[in-house]
């Protein structure tokens, strides 16, 4: 990704990060990640398909507890007490991802494809072709309505305006080396292989990964509690029960994420972490967590580098919580950076962010956020920010939130 430096800075006060990379093995033969809305009677919990940030964040500070009890006295390690509280604003270290991994005689990464990329099908060849959109096509994502298009910000009309026919826009999984081509300015399209299995086109995530034989759906009965009276939930006379949807890996798929941090906390997390059996989401899901030094990420290529043109694509590989001066939520990266990245067209989905409250023991307030994948073309209105400050300081992140949310890969059009 050798590139023009039109945008440098030297941030002496981030050189000295570290990245740690770790492999989530699941213990406990299903797993799940609820939705941060609660479930009704005769209802259905649907579990995401990889941990949410907060989950991850919950498992790691989790294992620093059983390692140091003071632990939550620091706040670089586990963020600052907020009315008796603990949120995501721990500044020691972030976390990136979660992606899934292929852990086979190779390990494969495997990353959430960005929204703006454009999909289509070759169903003669059995391949799906990768797109960037051209500038021209940028122009024609501004100014949607969320409401029109099931929350995804951009239509789903073909270009056949421009010459390009059967296009749409694409959600899934891509394999590290076809991003690494697409984002690195060298490509306009790729091949990718029907075996790779890098892409969904706009269906349901869960059922599309089932279907390519990632991961099993799997569904079981719950009864509701009553915590207060030790007895089974009753709403309008009748037992709380409710169906719950978890998720078992195939033999070789895994869970990958990493953490960047400084190095007196890196060494901390690692010893709390690696070669341990730990809790990772809710119905009792357990999981081993193993620290891997084999598997390269775009993440550490890119902080290498540093730099950033003056205008780049900024997809988000994990959800986020954007924040306007007021501390509101919002979709405008460009208010949410407070100018310094101005927004040229977007492709973002939107999803509902919370987290759980240590000192209440419940969901806490739930946030309108930004999906995984959800992508930003920007100009960089200021020299003074790296792709470090986007991947560490992460400055347009609601400041509870982004210890764990909004780790980010840079491209170019």
């Amino acid at each position: 990704m050798n590139r023009s430096k039109t945008a440098k800075y030297e941030v002496k006060e981030l050189s000295d990060k570290e990245f740690c990379k770790f492999i989530i093995y699941p213990v406990s033969r299903t797993l799940y990640f609820g939705s941060s809305l609660s479930i009704e009677t005769g209802g259905v919990g649907y579990t995401r398909v990889l941990p949410p940030p907060s989950t991850l964040a919950g498992m790691i500070r989790g294992a620093l507890l059983s390692e140091d009890p003071n632990v939550i006295f620091d706040s670089k390690l586990f963020g600052k007490e907020i009315n008796g509280d603990y949120y995501y604003d721990f500044t020691g270290w972030r976390i990136i991802g979660p992606y899934l991994i292929y852990d086979g005689n190779t390990r494969v990464l495997y990353y959430p494809l960005p929204l703006l990329f454009l999909a289509k099908k070759e169903a003669e060849k059995k391949e799906i072709v990768l797109i960037k959109p051209t500038r021209d096509h940028l122009e024609l994502l501004k100014g949607i309505d969320a409401s029109a298009h099931d929350y995804i910000l951009v239509p789903n009309f073909r270009f056949t305006d421009k010459g390009i026919e059967d296009l749409d826009f694409s959600e899934g999984f891509i394999k590290m080396e076809y991003l690494m081509d697409l984002l690195s300015g060298k490509r306009d399209e790729i091949e990718v292989k029907e075996e790779d299995f890098p892409i969904v086109i706009l269906g349901s995530l869960s059922r599309k990964l089932e279907d390519a034989g990632i991961l099993k759906i799997e569904r079981t009965i719950g009864i509701g509690l009553d915590y207060k009276k030790k007895t089974i939930k009753i709403e309008e006379g009748r037992g709380h029960t409710y169906v719950t949807a978890k998720i078992a890996l195939a033999s070789q798929w895994k869970y990958f994420f990493a953490i960047i941090a400084d190095e007196d906390v890196a060494d901390r997390i690692r010893n709390a972490l690696d070669g341990k059996i730990l809790r990772l989401g809710g119905r009792g899901s357990l999981v081993e967590v193993k620290e891997v030094s084999d598997v390269e990420m775009i993440e550490e290529k890119l902080w290498e580098e540093g730099f950033l043109e003056n205008e780049f694509l900024l997809y988000f590989t994990n959800p986020a919580v954007l924040s306007d001066d007021r501390g509101l939520d919002t979709f405008d990266l460009t208010r949410a950076s407070k100018g310094a990245l101005e927004v040229k067209a977007y492709a973002i989905k939107q999803t509902l962010i919370s987290g759980w409250s240590i000192k209440k023991k419940m969901i806490r307030e739930t946030h309108f956020g930004i999906e995984m994948g959800s992508s930003y073309f920007v100009k960089l209105k200021t020299s003074d920010y790296t792709y470090q400050n986007l991947l560490f300081d992460r400055f347009f992140v609601n400041e509870k939130y982004r210890g764990a949310f909004g780790s980010c890969l840079i491209g170019y059009i």
